[in-house]
């Protein structure tokens, strides 16, 4: 639904988001709260009973707290905290909503200037010796614009590696130096399977170097217009941000590296996605 209000007042900036939870979007997420637990059956028919065995318990286990089995208690002693809440709402859509249910919740989110989002991506799932399932998992991150988010969507659903990059970037707990590992992997897999297929253990730094020294191999779209060793460099330079901990080289990177090292990346596997 489009709503042109007719003042201006009404008219609000999308920019300006909120990482608190105000009183109008609190009615609407009580609601949906109620409605996703009781379709699991964590809520009993008159919304008044969670249960014990299928949300309380594993509930207090995990967030290490007491919580109590009546839904409206439940609700007052999480709404006065929003790092409590922001991490029950994500635990919810990861256990209990399902792909409507977690759309639902992110059309609340959006309408009301919310920081957080809902992201639902596909996870693959053992359920019998040898047969795996491909799942939609639904998180909570920060919110990103909606063309920056378009413009991500066709690689993240067919990357698992900038996948994990993504949420750890925009996740509630954000881990730079694991956007950078997964990028530099997805990155090495990329290359890999385009130029190297042959290639069983893909290192990006040793990938590089050979597509750097044999430049008739590498070909992309637009390279007419661009230094292609430059657009190959900008990746090595990764390499050096994770580094190999272990032996001591290398270096966490910072948030404005990480954030470079995954939408480069996310460009990158456009590109070179392209025919």
């Amino acid at each position: 639904m489009n709503f042109e209000p007719f003042d201006s007042e009404f008219e609000f900036n999308k920019e300006v988001l909120s990482e608190d939870f105000k009183d109008y979007q609190l009615i609407s997420i009580k609601s949906w709260l109620r409605e996703t637990l009781k379709s699991t059956k964590k809520l009993s028919s008159n919304n008044v009973s969670l249960s014990n065995e299928l949300f309380v318990l594993p509930l207090n286990e995990i967030f290490r707290q007491t919580f109590s089995p009546n839904f409206e208690l439940f609700w007052d002693s999480i709404v006065v905290n929003s790092k409590l809440f922001r991490n029950i709402l994500s635990y919810v859509l990861q256990t209990s909503a399902t792909e409507y249910q977690a759309n639902k919740l992110e059309r609340i989110l959006g309408r009301t200037g919310s920081a957080y989002a809902v992201s639902t991506s596909k996870k693959s799932q053992k359920i019998a010796q040898g047969i795996s399932v491909n799942k939609n998992v639904s998180k909570l991150l920060y919110r990103v614009s909606k063309v920056t988010s378009e413009q991500a969507a066709p690689i993240l659903n067919t990357n698992a590696l900038i996948q994990e990059a993504w949420d750890a970037f925009y996740g509630l707990k954000p881990n730079y130096e694991k956007v950078t590992t997964r990028c530099t992997d997805a990155l090495a897999g990329i290359l890999r399977d385009k130029f190297y297929p042959d290639d069983k253990k893909p290192q990006l730094g040793k990938l590089l170097g050979q597509l750097i020294s044999s430049p008739e191999k590498f070909s992309i779209p637009g390279e007419t217009i661009f230094d292609k060793e430059q657009f190959l460099r900008l990746m090595d330079n990764f390499t050096s941000i994770r580094g190999d901990h272990q032996t001591g080289t290398g270096r966490k990177p910072t948030k404005d590296e990480a954030k470079f090292v995954l939408h480069y990346t996310i460009s990158a596997a456009h590109l070179l996605s392209l025919k």
